[in-house]
C-alpha cells in the first residue's frame, strides 16, 4: 500500500498533462496560391517593327519607362512595342513575338519571366557585328547582372552591369569580345528582376546579312534537343547550317549526334563520337542531304554543354539567318500566336499530342498529331491561341514562322513559371490573448 499512492498520484499528473496539451491544440491547415509571375517582353528599335500576341484584349501590361504606371488592357490581340520594354501579365498563356526589318531580316522569341540563368548561343563580336544584348530590369529597385562571355579564343573577360529600376539597357556584342565570331554568352542576375534578350543582326559595309532574336536556354545539359531547324524554302533552295557548341566545365565533352526528320533518323559523317574542348566556342558545319523542310537535331554528351543552330538562307530575295535553340520537355502549354500562323515540329519516339485551337471568332478545334520520330502541324488560319494537352513522354517541340521579311523560330515552353505563395491564415486565439 505504500506504494499505491505515489503511482495513483503519478498516473493523475500524467493524464492531467495529457488532458491539457489535447485541449491546447488546433489543426491547422496551409493555404497556397498559384500564380504566374508577368512576363517581360523586348523593346522594339529604329527601323523596326515589333508586335505581341495576347490571349485576351483585357490581358493588362504597362511600359517600363523608369517612373510606375497603372496597369492596363491592351485592347488588342496583337499590339505593337514601342522603344520601351514591357510588363505583361499573361497569366498562363505564353506570348510570342514578332520583330522584323522590312525586307531585311525576322524573328521570333518568347515573353519570358525573370530567370536565374539565361545561356545565348549565337552572335558574333566582329566588324560584321550589329548585334546586342538587352538587359530589361522590371523590378521597382537597380538590379546588377553579371555576364559571362566565351568565344573561339576561351572565356572572355566578365563583366557586371548594373540596371535602373523599371529601365532597360544595351550592350553591344563587340564590347563584349571585339574582333571574334563565335560568341556564347551566360546572364546571371546578381540582384533584381532581369530578364535578358539577344538580338543578332550583322552587316557588311552597306549589304545587309540579316539578323534574328536568339531564344535562351536556361542550364547546359548532356542531353539536348533542338527540336526545329528550317531547312528547305518553297522554292526548294536548301539552308546551310552550323552547329555552336560549348562545354563550359571543366572537363572536355564527346559528343553523339542524331539527325531526325521525315526522311528517318541518321548520325551526320563525322558526329558519331566527336570530342570538344571545354571554354571553346566551336562551330560544326552540317551540310544535311534531305528534302525536309525542317529537320530536329538530338545532341548526347557526357558533359554538361549549350549549343544552337546558325543557318543562313535566301528569304523574298534577300539573305538572312535563323538561330535554333534546345526546347525543354514538352508539358501541357497554351500560347498566343494571333497575328502568326507557326508550323510546329515535334520530335519524340512516339509522338502523341492533342491540340485545340481557338480562332478569333471564338470557335474552339481541336486535333490530334501523332507520329514516330518527327512529326509537324501547321497553325490553323485566325488563330486566337493555341493549347497542347496529353503530350506523349519524351516529346520537344517548336515553332517556326515565315513571312516576306525573314523566318523565325522559338521552342514550345512556357513563357512563366508558376510560382506558389502560403496565404495568411486567421485564427481566433489572437484576439482572445
Amino acid at each position: 500500500m505504500k506504494f499505491l499512492r505515489p503511482a495513483m498520484v503519478a498516473t493523475f499528473l500524467v493524464a492531467t498533462l495529457l488532458l491539457s496539451n489535447f485541449l491546447n491544440t488546433k489543426v491547422e491547415s496551409s493555404k497556397f496560391s498559384e500564380s504566374f509571375p508577368a512576363v517581360v517582353c523586348p523593346p522594339n528599335a529604329k527601323a523596326m517593327n515589333t508586335f505581341v500576341s495576347a490571349s485576351s484584349q483585357k490581358t493588362q501590361f504597362r511600359k517600363l519607362t523608369g517612373k510606375t504606371l497603372p496597369l492596363r488592357a491592351v485592347k488588342h490581340l496583337r499590339f505593337p512595342i514601342t522603344s520601351d520594354p514591357i510588363l505583361l501579365n499573361g497569366g498562363e498563356v505564353t506570348s510570342a513575338l514578332w520583330q522584323s526589318v522590312t525586307n531585311t531580316w525576322a524573328g521570333a522569341t518568347l515573353c519570358l519571366s525573370p530567370r536565374s540563368d539565361e545561356w545565348f548561343v549565337g552572335g558574333a563580336g566582329n566588324i560584321t557585328s550589329k548585334g546586342r544584348l538587352l538587359l530589361v530590369n522590371s523590378g521597382l529597385s537597380e538590379a546588377v547582372a553579371d555576364i559571362a562571355t566565351w568565344s573561339e579564343k576561351g572565356a572572355q573577360f566578365d563583366k557586371s552591369v548594373p540596371v535602373p529600376a523599371n529601365s532597360f539597357i544595351q550592350v553591344n556584342l563587340d564590347l563584349l569580345a571585339p574582333g571574334q565570331s563565335r560568341l556564347a554568352i551566360h546572364v546571371t542576375p546578381r540582384s533584381g528582376r532581369i530578364s535578358a534578350f539577344m538580338v543578332d543582326e550583322r552587316r557588311k559595309g552597306l549589304i545587309k546579312l540579316g539578323g534574328d532574336l536568339i531564344t535562351p536556354m536556361f542550364s547546359a545539359k548532356a542531353d539536348l534537343v533542338i527540336p526545329a531547324i528550317p531547312h528547305a524554302n518553297g522554292n526548294h533552295a536548301k539552308a546551310k547550317h552550323v552547329l555552336r557548341l560549348l562545354v563550359p566545365g571543366n572537363l572536355d565533352a564527346n559528343i553523339h549526334i542524331e539527325l531526325v526528320s521525315t526522311d528517318g533518323t541518321f548520325t551526320p559523317v563525322g558526329l558519331d563520337s566527336k570530342r570538344i574542348a571545354r571554354g571553346v566556342v566551336v562551330d560544326i558545319p552540317l551540310n544535311p542531304t534531305i528534302d525536309t523542310s525542317a529537320f530536329s537535331l538530338r545532341i548526347h554528351s557526357d558533359e554538361p554543354l549549350v549549343a544552337g543552330v546558325f543557318s543562313s538562307m535566301s528569304v523574298g530575295g534577300h539573305s538572312d539567318f535563323v538561330w535554333s535553340s534546345p526546347s525543354e520537355l514538352m508539358a501541357p502549354l497554351k500560347l498566343a500566336i494571333n497575328g502568326l500562323r507557326p508550323t510546329f515540329i515535334f520530335t519524340g519516339d512516339n509522338i502523341a499530342i492533342t491540340v485545340t485551337t481557338q480562332l478569333t471568332n471564338g470557335k474552339l478545334k481541336r486535333t490530334s498529331i501523332s507520329g514516330t520520330d518527327f512529326a509537324s502541324w501547321k497553325a490553323l488560319e485566325n488563330t486566337q491561341t493555341v493549347s497542347f494537352s496529353e503530350i506523349s513522354k519524351s516529346t520537344y517541340g517548336a515553332a517556326i514562322v515565315t513571312s516576306t521579311n525573314g523566318k523565325g523560330t522559338f521552342p514550345l515552353e512556357s513563357g512563366s513559371v508558376r510560382t506558389l505563395s502560403s496565404q495568411p491564415t486567421s485564427s481566433i486565439e489572437v484576439i482572445r490573448r
